[in-house]
C-alpha cells in the first residue's frame, strides 16, 4: 500500500497569511506542524492583484465594518497599507519561528491570490490556510470558491485550519476506499495519527470491505501505536458526515482531492459548516 512518494517528508510548511487578526494563531498552528515534520517554516503573503485592479477603478473602494458605507481607497494608500501588513506579518514570522527553533523566511507575491498560492508551493510542502472567514469577516480567511480552486489545481497536500484551530487531542478521520487517491489519503491519515498519537476512526461506504492493502497498513500502525483503530460504518449524507465530526469532535478529517464531498454544494457546505480541520491529499 505504502510507497515512496506516500512516505516523503514535508519538507516546506507555507502558511498563506493576509492582514487579518488571526495572523498569529493561524502562525502558532502552522508552526507546530513544521516543527513536528522538521520541516521551514514558509509565509506567503499575497498583494491581491485583483484587488489592486478594483482599488485603480473610479468606483474602486471598500466597504466600512461599521458603517456599511463605500468609502474611496487610492491606490497609493492600498500600496502602503499592503507594505504594513508585510512588515507586521515579517515580525510576527520571526517572532514565532524564534520560539520555535524553526528555519523561516517570507515570501512576497503579487498575483491573483490562489494563483500565487499554487505557484508558490512544490509537491513535498504542506499548504496551510484559514478558512473561516467568510463566516466572521473581520477574522479574516479566504472565500470558499477561491479554496475550492486551490483544492483542484494544488500539486501538495493543503490543511484547512476552521474555527477550533487545533487538530491536537481529538481523532482524524479517513475514509476507507479502494482506489489509489483513497489509498494516499489512508496511508496521510495514518502518518497523522502517528505523529500525533491520535486515535484513528476509519468510514467504511456502503459496499467497501476492508481490502488486504488497507487492512495490512493499519496493522502495522497497530503495532506501532499499541491501539487499535475504530471501525464505522457510514452512509449518510454531507449533514450526516458534518454531524458526525461534531460529536466526534474529529481533530481531522482527511479526504482525497477529488472526492464527490469536495465538489459542488456538498463541498462548500463542508467548508463552511464544519469546525475540524480538513487535509486534501493529492
Amino acid at each position: 500500500m505504502t510507497t515512496h512518494d506516500d512516505d516523503r517528508l514535508i519538507q516546506r510548511v507555507v502558511v498563506l497569511l493576509d492582514g487579518s487578526r488571526r495572523a498569529q494563531l493561524l502562525l502558532d498552528e502552522a508552526a507546530r506542524l513544521a516543527k513536528r515534520e522538521g520541516a521551514e517554516l514558509v509565509g506567503l503573503f499575497v498583494e491581491d492583484t485583483e484587488l489592486l485592479r478594483a482599488a485603480s477603478l473610479p468606483l474602486g473602494g471598500e466597504i466600512g465594518l461599521v458603517s456599511g458605507s463605500l468609502r474611496p481607497v487610492a491606490p497609493e494608500a492600498l500600496e502602503r497599507r499592503l507594505r504594513q501588513q508585510a512588515g507586521r506579518l515579517q515580525a510576527l514570522l520571526a517572532a514565532t519561528a524564534g520560539r520555535h527553533a524553526l528555519r523561516w523566511r517570507l515570501e512576497v507575491n503579487r498575483d491573483r491570490l490562489e494563483a500565487a498560492a499554487l505557484a508558490a508551493t512544490m509537491a513535498d510542502d504542506l499548504l496551510v490556510l484559514y478558512r473561516a472567514g467568510w463566516r466572521h469577516p473581520p477574522e479574516g480567511g479566504f472565500a470558499s470558491r477561491t479554496l475550492s480552486r486551490m483544492l483542484g489545481a494544488a500539486r501538495c497536500r493543503v490543511m484547512m485550519l476552521g474555527e477550533r484551530v487545533s487538530a491536537g487531542a481529538h481523532p482524524i478521520l479517513v475514509f476507507q476506499t479502494p482506489d489509489e487517491a483513497g489509498q494516499r489519503a489512508m496511508n496521510e491519515a495514518l502518518r497523522l495519527a502517528q505523529a500525533t498519537n491520535q486515535e484513528l476512526l476509519v468510514l467504511l461506504p456502503p459496499g467497501v470491505e476492508r481490502d488486504e492493502r488497507t487492512r495490512a497498513a493499519i496493522e502495522a500502525w497497530s503495532a506501532r501505536q499499541d491501539r487499535r483503530p475504530r471501525y464505522l460504518a457510514f452512509e449518510g449524507d454531507i449533514m450526516a458526515l458534518i454531524a458526525l465530526l461534531q460529536r466526534e469532535r474529529a481533530g481531522a478529517l482527511v479526504l482525497p482531492r477529488g472526492h464527490a464531498l469536495l465538489r459542488g454544494v456538498a463541498g462548500e457546505h463542508l467548508l463552511e459548516a464544519s469546525d475540524s480541520a480538513l487535509i486534501v491529499v493529492p
